[in-house]
């Protein structure tokens, strides 16, 4: 695997990783009625704009690849085939990490981590004015770390090549012994 490629899928882990917004607490009581909690889990959700917040993700990836790629110093030929794959990889993430694809997911795993007293006084939160602003606000934050991100990776990337170029040595050298 190539360096730009590690580290694109290591940006997109963390930008997977913005999308809870919410940090998980402990599990719930046993007994609870599943149905009730996907439902209020579903509703959860639905104040917290995932599909936008998404969309907005995915944007973010494409931005950060296009700086990485003008900062890598490729010709025009080589950022197109990058840009190519990079298309073609993110398209084939799209389908499979749209909103619509792992909704349910998202809906199991907040109705399993959180009681529905919790889910409802989340709800209740987040409809409030504070809880909206803390959901208007999501966007700049995931601007915001997205960036940050970006430049420690583009930090990391010369460490990374410098690694991998004293692994590959070191494993040359000892195959040729």
């Amino acid at each position: 695997m190539n360096v730009p490629t590690l580290l694109s899928r290591l940006g997109f882990l963390a930008l997977v990783s913005l999308l809870s917004i919410v940090p998980a607490t402990a599990q719930d009581p046993a007994g609870e009625a599943f149905d009730e909690k996907a439902a209020l889990a579903e509703k959860l959700l639905t104040l917290f704009d995932m599909d936008k917040n998404m969309e907005a993700a995915f944007a973010q990836v494409t931005l950060m690849e296009e700086k990485m790629m003008d900062q890598d110093g490729l010709s025009d030929d080589e950022k197109a085939k990058r840009r190519a794959v990079m298309d073609a990889s993110l398209a084939e993430t799209r389908k499979i990490m749209s909103w619509d694809a792992i909704k349910g997911d998202f809906v199991k795993i907040y109705a399993d981590v959180f009681s529905a007293e919790e889910l409802q006084g989340m709800i209740d939160f987040f409809k409030g004015p504070v809880g909206q602003k803390f959901i208007g606000k999501q966007p700049q934050v995931q601007a915001a770390v997205m960036q940050r991100m970006q430049s420690l990776m583009l930090e990391m990337q010369p460490k990374i090549r410098a690694a991998i170029e004293k692994a590959r040595a070191a494993s040359a050298g000892e195959t040729a012994e």
